[in-house]
């Protein structure tokens, strides 16, 4: 009958919207640094941080005792991690799914043959050349996702 017709009608125009209502407040509500003494982490995390407190964090990478940040929300899987720091070189990546799809960020101006060495995580590791940015292009690029939980348009991404 017709008034059942526009119930299943009605039932499905609400869950579309309310669907579409809770993908728009996808949000971080958590950032985590490390920040190595001798071989242990005393790092932290921050709930539902602003954008003052990551960008503080971000900034105060040195590739030393502080070589790791990671911003998110791990309820809704995804985050961006910033590694780095010295000689103004980060490695930033997102992931989306519970780390089934990952996005690089690149600088297509250096050489994906040449290897760099950065402090991720308290270790060093091996990066190619093209994965390593500035520390301007990554709090653009943090501050972008932050505020729109996906890549920022105006950097090249490679889908890993």
């Amino acid at each position: 009958n017709e008034d059942d017709i526009l119930k299943e009608i009605s039932e499905q125009i609400k869950e579309k919207y309310l669907k579409k209502l809770k993908d728009s407040y996808m949000y971080i509500d958590k950032a985590q640094y490390d920040n190595w003494k001798k071989d242990k982490d005393f790092g932290e995390e921050i709930n539902k941080p602003n954008w003052d407190d990551i960008e503080k964090i971000i900034v105060d990478l040195n590739g030393m005792n502080k070589t790791e940040v990671t911003i998110g929300n791990y309820n809704e899987g995804f985050y961006m991690c910033i590694s780095g720091g010295s000689n103004n070189r980060y490695v930033v990546y997102i992931s989306y799914d519970d780390e089934e799809i990952f996005y690089f960020l690149k600088d297509l101006e250096k050489d994906a043959n040449k290897i760099e060495y950065i402090v991720t995580g308290g270790q060093e590791g091996r990066y190619k050349a093209n994965e390593c940015v500035t520390k301007d292009v990554t709090l653009k690029a943090a501050k972008y996702f932050f505020l729109n939980i996906k890549p920022d348009p105006d950097f090249n991404w490679e889908k890993g």
